[in-house]
């Protein structure tokens, strides 16, 4: 990672819709989903971000009943001062909302200590074991972030969740 203060950003920012098409939305409308398309679309617009040209996703669907089943997708985003790899997975739900889990991670070349500083909206809680560390979002219960110290820096995952979206 070039600049850990872009990254830090585009960590809590979601990014404008660009013009250019949408590899993962095209291929769930492909394979007959229809009930959380707009929540497949928000979330992977916010993963892909605003430089449409500069992803590539694979995405997973069943290949029959699809519009009633999982979708999933891995987005691989590289921007100039860094790249990510992002997971996303949406369920319909029985009561008709769709549910959503992410990933994105991130290798950053500043140790984690310095990244917890630049990302002062989330707080240290626990450590999963020795080594991980577990940041919160101090104002939203669905995002968590986790550091792991690396020889060159420091790994992120940021995780968040969409429990219960209308479609």
């Amino acid at each position: 990672m070039r600049n850990p203060k872009v990254w830090a950003l585009a960590l809590g920012l979601m990014c404008a819709t660009a013009a250019h098409a949408n590899g993962v939305l095209e291929y769930a409308k492909s394979g007959g989903v229809k009930r959380c398309l707009p929540v497949i679309q928000k979330l992977s617009e916010y993963l892909i971000g605003a430089n449409k040209e500069a992803y590539g996703a694979h995405s997973v669907r069943g290949l029959v009943g699809a519009d009633g089943k999982l979708f999933t997708a891995v987005i691989e985003r590289n921007e100039p001062s860094y790249t990510s790899l992002a997971s996303m997975s949406v369920a319909p739900l029985p009561d008709g909302t769709c549910s959503a889990v992410y990933e994105q991670i991130y290798n950053a070349s500043v140790s984690c200590t310095q990244m917890a500083l630049l990302l002062p909206i989330y707080k240290l809680r626990t450590t999963l074991n020795k080594e991980v560390a577990v940041y919160e979002h101090q104002s939203d219960d669905t995002q968590t972030v986790y550091m792991m110290p690396t020889p060159n820096g420091c790994l992120l995952v940021k995780k968040g969740i969409w429990p219960s979206v209308a479609p």
